[in-house]
């Protein structure tokens, strides 16, 4: 009986705190004029399909990247991102966008905590190797302050491949410029929505494991963009406290 009322207060608490979230979420979208929506509708459309940061926000891809260089910006990318900036205030304590701008371009990396942590803790002898003995604490930290994201990682190939959800032996072939590597995304037919992430692999075992999990996130992001609408889906998943 103890057991089934523990349960039942943790389930009311669930839907009570889903609810809150909800009507935050609700509050901050009606405080978006329409126009800006569209905008950012448009603009979160392009980076979470056609950029794959869907796979950090709703996956385990612990962080992804986008370059957007000012001159060659024909989607006007940049402009919708100012947009954006005026919103991502109440971005949750989970994620984290990173930017630097450089003379030519802007950088922008999606980075999730949980799952940064995740892939320090399973990968502690290769951070170990490379950035010396310093705690999982300090690294995320020294990711998260630093202007250039490659700096605070010792400038290392290796271990940014790794954030990047790459896998340990593709980052590390990939920094000794194996020869003959084989594009993770290449499938055929190319799906209508959103690819896998786009890298060059060298092992078969872990390209298999690799797609295996970015297969069956890509089966749920989907489904959960199906049901409803996507900016909203989307900030929910960003601002949800």
């Amino acid at each position: 009986m103890i057991r089934y009322l523990k349960f039942l207060m943790s389930f009311i608490f669930c839907v009570a705190v889903n609810s809150i979230q909800a009507t935050q979420i609700s509050s901050i979208l009606k405080s978006i004029p329409i126009y800006e929506q569209q905008i950012l509708t448009v603009m979160f459309r392009q980076l979470m399909l056609d950029d794959q940061f869907a796979y950090t926000l709703f996956g385990s891809k612990p962080i992804t990247h986008k370059g957007i260089f000012f001159n060659t910006d024909t989607q006007n990318f940049i402009a919708s991102w100012k947009v954006w900036k005026k919103y991502s205030h109440h971005i949750n304590d989970n994620f984290v966008f990173l930017e630097q701008s450089l003379p030519e371009l802007l950088e922008i990396h999606l980075v999730n905590k949980k799952s940064v942590v995740q892939c320090i803790e399973s990968n502690t002898h290769v951070f170990e190797e490379i950035l010396g003995a310093k705690t999982l604490q300090e690294i995320l930290e020294d990711i998260l302050q630093a202007e250039d994201i490659f700096d605070a990682i010792g400038e290392s190939q290796v271990l940014y491949g790794i954030l990047l959800g790459y896998g340990i032996e593709n980052a590390r072939e990939f920094d000794i410029d194996l020869q003959d590597p084989i594009p993770f995304n290449r499938e055929t037919p190319k799906p209508n929505r959103l690819n896998l992430p786009y890298f060059q692999t060298y092992s078969a075992r872990e390209r298999t494991d690799l797609r295996h999990t970015y297969e069956n996130e890509r089966r749920r992001i989907l489904s959960i963009y199906s049901k409803g609408n996507f900016l909203e889906i989307t900030l929910t998943q960003l601002l949800a406290p």
